[in-house]
């Protein structure tokens, strides 16, 4: 995920000499998912408002549909992808996707 959040950078303290820094409006941000092609360098990326199962699914529909007989692989984070949505992704593997849950 980018963040716009300015006071970010100024948050870091030493233990117990934390400061409190206030902070004004919303902290926007973009959840990027995408594919580096190895062999040729070329990244395939989409950008998102929000990150759940769906966006992941139309993502590695879209990743199917660019490299059509090709193995993808896939390295998930368990607090990211769910057991729920890892058992869709080894049902992709018929059509060319394998899927291992860590």
């Amino acid at each position: 995920m980018i963040r716009d959040n300015q006071a970010l950078a100024h948050t870091w303290f030493p233990k117990g000499q934390q400061k409190k820094i206030p902070t004004f409006g919303k902290h926007q941000g973009v959840k990027l998912i995408g594919i580096l092609d190895y062999e040729s360098g070329e990244v395939f990326c989409i950008v998102e408002e929000q990150y759940d199962a769906g966006v992941f699914l139309r993502f590695l529909e879209q990743a199917v549909d660019r490299y059509p007989g090709e193995k993808i692989v896939i390295n998930t984070c368990k607090d990211v992808i769910t057991r729920s949505l890892t058992t869709c992704v080894v049902d992709y593997a018929r059509d060319g996707v394998e899927g291992r849950s860590a």
